[in-house]
């Protein structure tokens, strides 16, 4: 039986770019939540003038109630779109720092299957039980019962390439 493996390195940074890879740089800015928090923005600051206008004035504490209850209506609206976002960032946060810890990482390559060996864990995939491949020029991701994530600079770029060689052989989709 023909065998191939490939040493794999691990830089926790290599990863993060692949995983986060469509987020901008700042969650309030994108564009799931950009609309919500402009909202949240607006209706913090008539507030807070009208707070101040009520209490120079000492009258329209009508005005300020109702800006503050939208306010927090609103804000409570960013929480909920932002909640998942940021549970889904600390579970690939905590996946790599667990990652981290393993010394030495190897994947086998054979006729039918996958195994990658991270110390003294061994996970074994066949080619078939794989349902989805996503090739591109920074990573190569498997889904299927596991999912496996390699960033390109995880390896050499002949690695590479010859692992993206024997996915594109191995599995049909």
């Amino acid at each position: 039986m023909n065998t191939t493996e490939i040493n794999l390195n691990f830089n926790k940074a290599d990863f993060e770019e692949v995983y986060f890879k469509n987020r901008e740089n700042n969650m309030l800015f994108s564009k799931l939540i950009k609309k919500q928090f402009m909202l949240s923005l607006i209706f913090g600051i008539l507030s807070l003038a009208s707070l101040i206008y009520s209490t120079m004035s000492n009258k329209s504490w009508g005005i300020f109630t109702i800006t503050t209850v939208i306010f927090v209506l609103v804000l409570n609206q960013l929480i909920k779109k932002m909640a998942p976002e940021l549970k889904w960032e600390r579970s690939i946060r905590d996946f790599l720092d667990e990652q981290a810890k393993f010394i030495s990482r190897k994947l086998t390559l054979s006729e039918n299957t996958l195994t990658l060996k991270r110390d003294t864990d061994i996970t074994i995939m066949r080619w078939k039980d794989f349902k989805k491949v996503v090739i591109d020029d920074k990573a190569i991701s498997l889904y299927g019962d596991e999912t496996f994530v390699f960033p390109k600079k995880s390896m050499n770029w002949h690695d590479f390439d010859l692992l993206r060689n024997e996915i594109l052989l191995r599995i049909k989709n």
